[in-house]
């Protein structure tokens, strides 16, 4: 597994197309002034009400609003941009926790229904085309604080929002299967794991102030529990059984643990605990694990899986890896590991820049990258912001890859092919809270079963793939994959429970 040296940022910033095509979008608009008030007035959203007070903010800086009224639940932000001459900036926003935004007297944006979806507050939560026109424009924004906190930040974004077609369109000519080569290799894949003890062991900082919260999650607590006494060893132990001589690494989509510690180093203990735990049934193979939710939830608890997990993955990869999103290779294929709790984009762009060539790219997401359906479709790979989704959509066709993902508890297949290229997901579940789960239940089989049953709300979020979607298989169940990679194809042999033999098996040709 090695590593060529990273490219410099300014070409990186040229593939990522951050300026645009005509002198318009490569302008910057300059802020002159902040305002702010708790005071809604008529017409907010175009005219400065007159209690508003001046605050001093820059361009891409957090502005946080509870320093400057802690009562307060509901701010109003207003930002005078100068632009040099008319026309459009890939401008964005990042608010704790909801936001609606207007540029003068315009919607621009809105977070109302989710909230922010990311703890990392950047232009590039939700990035958009902002028109301005020459001289001085107003953005205004509401901000709707969230439990912890309020604020807001404003700026360039890196991401350039998406232009083209909302619903991807049926590819219509035959696929033509790229010259494939080099070495065949096999993997084993787990999915969630939500690894846990008795309570004392982990959870006795445990300090969730909510009572409906607190109620769930001590429930999660006794499932895993549960789980780990047998089933989740029994699971292991089946998955290292497939190991042989050609397998090159175990990968892990995410919730490798359950968290909610209410202490930092007892997450570091739990981590290290479940890493241990999990290497004694896999020896001497590189074990991988994207970062999900439930790794970094609780008190301290991303600053303490940071401090721990690039070190362990530089040890195990044998290269350096300083953050969450980071990539790897295996033989000529490329394996890109990306945090979607808070994605780092231009190491995503560059690996993509840098391995072009790649036979195989896996993209492994705790959350999926093709949504899913849940009780919030929208938590998924930059599912906050429609721009970015489209924008890494069209990456990703074009790279053919093949992703590797967990977070909905469930069994899924789908695969999207258009003019563009394809994209395949494999979801993994290796939650095995019920003995019935090892003898999977089929819910959809067809294509026709995908987005089926959605709320009314994420219609549209499935409608922008439906049309491409070429297979889609769901089931709910537990278990885990081994992949075999060869220069043909991707074999997926999905097991369930602590089962030897697949219970089905796909094969994904060029």
């Amino acid at each position: 597994m090695v590593l060529k040296k990273f490219f410099s940022i300014v070409s990186l910033v040229g593939a990522l197309g951050v300026c645009g095509d005509c002198e318009a979008e490569n302008m910057d608009v300059v802020l002159k002034e902040t305002l702010w008030t708790v005071r809604a007035e008529k017409d907010w959203q175009k005219n400065i009400p007159a209690a508003a007070k001046s605050v001093q903010a820059e361009l891409g800086k957090f502005l946080d609003l509870r320093t400057l009224d802690r009562t307060a639940s509901d701010f109003y932000v207003y930002m005078k941009l100068e632009a040099p001459q008319d026309g459009r900036v890939c401008f964005g926003i990042g608010a704790d926790w909801w936001f609606e935004a207007f540029i003068n007297g315009k919607p621009l944006l809105s977070s109302m229904r989710e909230g922010n979806m990311s703890t990392h507050f950047s232009p590039d939560n939700f990035p958009v085309w902002l028109p301005v026109k020459k001289g001085m424009n107003l953005l205004a924004v509401r901000v709707k604080c969230g439990s912890c906190g309020g604020g807001v930040v404003c700026g360039k974004s890196i991401i350039r929002p998406y232009d083209g077609k909302a619903e991807l369109e049926a590819r219509k000519t035959p696929l033509v299967p790229p010259e494939r080569s080099g070495a065949s290799y096999r993997l084993i894949v787990l999915g969630d794991t939500h690894f846990d003890a008795p309570y004392e062991v982990y959870h006795a900082k445990y300090n969730e102030p909510n009572a409906r919260l607190n109620r769930i999650q001590r429930a999660e607590f006794a499932r895993n529990e549960a789980m780990w006494r047998s089933r989740g060893p029994r699971l292991l132990k089946a998955a290292a059984g497939h190991v042989n001589a050609d397998t090159r690494a175990v990968i892990q989509l995410g919730d490798l643990i359950q968290g909610d510690c209410g202490d930092p180093e007892v997450h570091k203990r739990m981590l290290l605990d479940t890493l241990e735990a999990f290497k004694k049934e896999f020896n001497s193979l590189p074990f991988v694990s994207v970062t999900g939710n439930h790794d970094i939830r609780g008190t301290g608890a991303e600053k303490a899986y940071a401090e721990v997990m690039p070190l362990y993955h530089s040890r195990v990869l044998n290269r350096k890896v300083t953050g969450t999103t980071f990539y790897f290779t295996i033989e000529q294929d490329l394996f890109l590991m990306i945090d979607f709790n808070n994605p780092d984009f231009k190491v995503i762009f560059e690996a993509f820049e840098k391995h072009a060539d790649c036979r195989y790219k896996f993209v492994i997401s705790h959350g999926p990258v093709i949504p899913s359906p849940c009780g919030s479709a929208r938590w998924c790979f930059v599912g906050n912001s429609d721009h970015a989704r489209r924008m890494f959509r069209e990456l990703f066709l074009k790279h053919d890859v093949m992703i590797l993902t967990g977070h909905v508890h469930a069994l899924e297949i789908t695969e999207c092919v258009t003019e563009q290229g394809r994209m395949t997901q494999l979801m993994a579940n290796s939650v095995w809270e019920e003995e019935s789960l090892a003898q999977p239940k089929v819910r959809y089989a067809a294509p026709d079963g995908y987005g089926k049953g959605v709320k009314a709300e994420y219609e549209g979020l499935f409608r922008d793939y439906k049309d491409a979607v070429t297979q889609y298989w769901r089931a709910d169940g537990a278990g885990y994959f081994v992949l075999d990679i060869t220069p043909e194809s991707i074999k997926a042999g999905a097991f369930g429970g602590d089962s030897s033999v697949p219970f089905k098996v796909w094969e994904f040709k060029k």
